[in-house]
């Protein structure tokens, strides 16, 4: 069973996982000691279909629905089931890409460097599926 049943939710949950990310005073900076600020990413999310784009070329940093109008820096393609997982830390990645469950168009060490900001924002993310009453998204992770 999936853990979102329409893009829609899912939407509405990662939305403002981005809107609450994108306003941590500092984020450029913490994500920039690795990119330098510079980058645009995309994410592709499958069952349901979910693409949105994370800015961190400007301060402060921003996010929108995606597709890009642009050739993403960095792109990442996986399932919203694996997706749900990342955004709260539990997801392998680097075992992920090797079983081709994650897929992304830069190397296994580009993709470490942005494993640290997975870390602050799993927290956000579990206190935002509490506060939007979606708990039960945490179980079975």
């Amino acid at each position: 069973m999936s853990f979102f049943s329409d893009s829609d939710k899912l939407y509405e949950c990662w939305g403002k996982l981005l809107d609450v990310v994108t306003s941590v005073p500092g984020l450029s900076e913490i994500v920039g000691q690795e990119y330098k600020s510079d980058k645009l990413f995309e994410f592709t999310f499958s069952e349901p279909e979910v693409i949105l784009i994370l800015d961190l070329r400007h301060d402060p940093v921003s996010w929108h629905r995606g597709p890009s109008e642009e050739q993403p820096d960095i792109a990442m393609r996986m399932s919203a089931d694996d997706g749900h997982l990342m955004w709260l830390n539990r997801l392998n990645i680097l075992k992920a890409i090797v079983n081709k469950r994650f897929v992304t168009n830069v190397s296994l060490s580009e993709v470490a460097k942005v494993l640290p900001m997975l870390s602050i924002i799993s927290q956000i993310y579990h206190d935002l599926l509490c506060e939007l009453g979606y708990e039960a998204l945490l179980q079975g992770t």
